[in-house]
């Protein structure tokens, strides 16, 4: 077997059964995370002044910045790479966050280009696909009930959901006057998709953003 997967499911196996442990401990915690708002900011104890981003949708992204002589440096972590920083006891006292530094580290991944790139695709992809819905769903009167029924079953799917791949998105954000795209992503998709994803995977989750820092000094 590739070493290289020998290490990633023991990563993965450790965090299962870590994941298990909390649950048993503190069910209550992990409980309450289903009600955590979607942008989350803390602090705690840490070996050395850094901040840490989480981005998710449909997949993790990872970024860290530090200040080096007063200027943040960011950069693209893996979750490998920094789960064993972000551990913190049970009754350790939250920290206070909302600091210069760590502003100025936020910001600096925000204006990340490899972090940009990912939530600007992103959001450019969806925002215009929402905008030729809206634009159809308003001006064309060609529309009969089952498309027009069809397009808000989209609409829903993209604000809420995002079950949707990029090519798809990209197809309804070209839907020209004559709606041929439209029944082809009709026909491909059918009347009940949503319902059939929303089988499928119980939990969807929103864009979501956490930051934690990371701080030795405070």
């Amino acid at each position: 077997m590739n070493p290289e997967t020998l290490e990633a499911e023991s990563f993965y196996t450790k965090v299962l059964r870590e994941f298990y442990e909390l649950r048993t401990q503190y069910p209550e915690v992990i409980e309450s995370l289903s009600s955590i708002p979607p942008r989350v900011k803390v602090a705690k104890r840490g070996e050395r002044d850094e901040l840490f981003v989480f981005f998710r949708k449909n997949r993790l992204y990872v970024y860290s910045s530090l200040l080096e002589d007063g200027e943040a440096i960011p950069s693209a972590r893996s979750i490998e790479d920094v789960y064993d920083r972000l551990k913190c006891s049970f009754d350790e006292l939250p920290m206070t966050w909302n600091h210069v530094e760590f502003w100025k580290n936020y910001e600096a991944i925000a204006s990340y280009k490899e972090f940009r790139k990912v939530v600007i695709n992103e959001q450019s992809l969806e925002q215009r696909a929402l905008n030729k819905i809206d634009f159809l769903l308003k001006e064309n009167v060609k529309l009969n009930f089952e498309q027009r029924n069809f397009l808000q079953v989209l609409k829903r799917d993209i604000i809420n959901f995002g079950t949707l791949p990029d090519y798809t998105l990209r197809r309804i954000g070209n839907i020209s006057d004559d709606l041929k795209d439209l029944q082809i992503i009709f026909g491909v998709l059918g009347t009940d998709y949503l319902e059939r994803e929303i089988g499928r995977n119980k939990a969807f989750e929103r864009e979501v953003i956490i930051a934690i820092e990371e701080r030795a000094n405070a």
